[in-house]
This record gives structure tokens, sequence and C-alpha cells, in this order.
């Protein structure tokens, strides 16, 4: 009885040992590294879900996850797992529904059950989802999407209707007057542009014209001492 204690004890050590230097010899370093290439290649991103006006001003986002297969398995940052399902993939692309914009996601890849180096942790992707600016669909923002208050996401807090009617009419007022400062200096530009490239036709003139002015002026001051001369 004994024997076979010791037996079973001596056979379990060993299928151990022998699955352990399996496993071992299976998941190479080389291995590791191309699973590890080939998340780099699984981006995560996101798009607007709904851009509908709503009065809480609150917009949701789908969160993108492309090039996702079967090889891996993520974990997000409420510990929530996402396995390869075929059925819910599109392409290679797994989507989030309805996520609250604002909100920060962690995604951790690990490798699955499918390669020869299961459970490994890969890498981690993070994602900050923006918030949606309404305001960028009014008509006030026509012909300035630039302005910062009429992009598409925007980063800060705009407080009311009457803040955002206020700094865009400021903004609008800015590219005017700057506008005005870039047609000024243009036309002192192109002076200066003729002048220097036409120094042998402008230095010439000059001196012409300051050359009639002093005789001008000579014969003017004889002009009146011949005056004085017969009073």
């Amino acid at each position: 009885m004994k024997k076979n204690i010791w037996l079973k004890i001596v056979l379990l050590f060993l299928c151990f040992f022998v699955t352990t230097r399996v496993n071992a010899e299976t998941c190479s370093n080389k291995e590791l590294n191309s699973l590890k290439e080939k998340a780099i290649n699984i981006k995560v991103t996101y798009d607007l879900y709904d851009s509908t006006y709503n009065e809480n001003h609150l917009y949701y986002f789908n969160v993108l996850i492309t090039n996702f297969d079967k090889d891996f398995y993520i974990v997000d940052s409420d510990g929530q797992e996402f396995k390869y399902m075929e059925n819910l993939e599109d392409n290679g692309v797994r989507v989030l529904r309805s996520v609250k914009e604002g909100t920060k996601y962690d995604f951790t890849l690990y490798t699955s059950n499918e390669t020869k180096c299961p459970d490994n942790k890969i890498i981690t992707k993070s994602i900050t989802l923006p918030y949606y600016n309404d305001y960028s669909q009014r008509e006030e923002c026509k012909g300035i999407e630039e302005f910062a208050l009429c992009q598409k996401y925007y980063g800060g807090v705009i407080d009311s209707e009457d803040y955002f009617k206020t700094q865009v009419e400021k903004y609008r007022k800015s590219l005017v007057d700057n506008s005005n400062k870039k047609n000024d200096k243009s036309i002192v530009s192109i002076i200066l542009a003729f002048i220097t490239n036409n120094l042998l036709i402008v230095i010439p003139s000059i001196i012409v014209i300051i050359v009639i002015v002093i005789l001008v002026v000579i014969k003017t001051i004889k002009k009146k001492k011949r005056v004085k001369i017969k009073i």
C-alpha cells in the first residue's frame, strides 16, 4: 500500500515536471515577442454615438477595439474581461457601446489559451473620451470652426449661451482687426519690395527730385531778393 502511494507521488511529480518543461519549451521568447509585436497593432479608438442635441449636454461614445483576435483577451480598468468571440466581432472590431463622455479606460491585453504562451500580460492601452461640444453645430460657428468654442470636442465647460455668443463675437472682431493689420503691413511690404527691386531707378529719381526742389528754392530766393532791391 505504501509502495503504491509513493509510486503515485513520484508519477505526479514526473507529470508536473514534464508539463512544466514542455510549456517552458513551447513558450519561447521568440513566440512571446511575436505576440507583443502583434499586440501593438491592436488599437483603441472612439466615435460619437449620437450627436443629437439634448438639454443635459450629456453625450456618449462607442469605444472601438480593432485588430482584436483569438490570441488575446482584455481586462479593463473595471475588471471586466473581454474574450474574443467570433460572433461578436465585426471584421476584427469589438465595440463597447454607449460609454459616457469624459470616461477614462485602461485596457490590459493578455495572451489567451489559444497561444503557446497563455496568460502573459502584454501591454496596457489607455483612452480618455473627450467631451462633445454641441455648440459646434450652431449657426454662429459657421466659418470659424477653428475657434476653440466651435470645435467638435472641447475640454472646458461653456457656462452659458450668453458666454458662448460673447466669446464668438470677440473672436470674429479679432479676426477683422488682424485682417486690417495684415492689409496695412501688405501695403508697406509692397512699397518696400518695389524700392528694393528697383534701386537703379528709384535712387536716381530721388536725386533728380531733390535737385529740382533745390533749384526751385534757389530761384525763389533770388526772385525775392530782386524784388527787395527794386523797392
